[in-house]
C-alpha cells in the first residue's frame, strides 16, 4: 500500500498527511463515495481553519490507494484564486497543461 512521502511517484502529487489531523473517518468515507459513483470533482468550502485541506488530501489518499485514481491524482489549492481564470490557471498549472 503506498504511503504519503514513500516515492509517490509522477503520477500522484499529493502532499503528506497532517500528522495532527484525525476524526474524520465518516467524512472521508463519505466524500470517497461521492467521488466513486456521483461526481469527479467536489468543492469543499468553508471558514479558515476548519480543515478543509487536511480533509481533502486525506480523501485523496484513501483513494489513491484503493486504485481509484488510475490517471493520478494532484491537489489544487484555490486560495486567493477569486476568480474563474485564476482558478483555471492553478488547474492548469497543476497538471502542466499551457495554452
Amino acid at each position: 500500500m503506498l504511503r504519503p512521502g514513500s516515492g509517490q511517484g509522477p503520477h500522484c502529487q499529493l502532499p503528506p498527511l497532517n500528522t495532527e489531523y484525525w476524526g474524520r473517518e465518516q467524512q472521508i468515507h463519505k466524500l470517497g463515495e461521492l467521488l466513486a459513483n456521483s461526481y469527479s470533482v467536489l468543492l469543499l468550502h468553508g471558514p479558515p481553519g476548519i480543515g478543509k485541506t487536511c480533509l481533502a488530501v486525506d480523501v485523496g489518499w484513501h483513494m489513491w490507494e484503493k486504485g481509484c485514481f488510475p490517471g493520478g491524482a494532484v491537489l489544487v489549492p484555490l486560495k486567493g484564486a477569486a476568480s474563474a481564470r485564476k482558478q483555471q490557471q492553478r488547474l492548469s498549472e497543476a497538471l502542466g497543461v499551457h495554452h
